[in-house]
């Protein structure tokens, strides 16, 4: 009997170690793909001594994050800045870009002097209770969703205001695209390992 002369190759096996983290993965990847996309409203708003109406020249800066609770009743926020000097309070106003509008709620402050301030500033839950102006939480989102929101930040140098920002939609990713990124990982770690 003539041997072949082709050769003869054993399928590559996926080590135990290799398969818990392809079952882990491949698991994980499923529960995220069952997950419902975020509908829940988050924004987020830049500040800079630009977007001020009349714009300031500081070297301040931050950002504000924002988001609404299902049934927008509640809205939690954090703000940070960044080089902030003798910094006196912080508010949501409601106007478009490069118009001042009303406040609509306090953030921070009011701090007489002002605090030097290089990270967060300040964070919590807001409600209707804590709105000025009547606007109820709903008006509030929806004023929010069209742009017509803006947080302003003020210090004693400039009590009108020291950096401002427009809120906009943040975008965050959907449980499936994280879920399809992680199936691409995993194909690719494995078919690495196959080699």
């Amino acid at each position: 009997m003539k041997k072949p002369t082709h050769l003869v190759t054993k399928p590559a096996r996926l080590s135990a170690k290799t398969a818990r983290l392809f079952t882990t993965t491949l698991f994980t990847t499923l529960v995220l793909l069952a997950l419902p996309a975020r509908a829940g409203l988050m924004f987020v708003a830049d500040l800079d001594g630009a977007q001020e109406v009349p714009s300031v020249a500081t070297a301040t800066f931050g950002q504000a994050r924002f988001e609404f609770s299902d049934d927008l009743s509640m809205l939690d926020y954090e703000l940070d800045v960044f080089n902030g000097n003798d910094i006196t309070q912080a508010h949501i106003h409601m106007a478009p870009a490069g118009v001042n509008g009303p406040v609509i709620a306090f953030l921070f402050g009011f701090a007489p002097g002002g605090v030097d301030i290089d990270g967060l500033l300040a964070a919590g839950t807001l409600t209707a209770g804590n709105l000025l102006n009547p606007p109820t939480m709903a008006e509030v989102a929806q004023a929010f969703s069209d742009g017509n929101v803006y947080v302003n930040v003020h210090s004693v140098a400039n009590p009108a205001g020291e950096v401002r920002g427009q809120a906009r939609a943040a975008q965050v990713p959907a449980p499936a695209g994280i879920a399809l990124v992680m199936l691409g990982l995993l194909a690719a770690g494995t078919a690495r390992r196959l080699r």
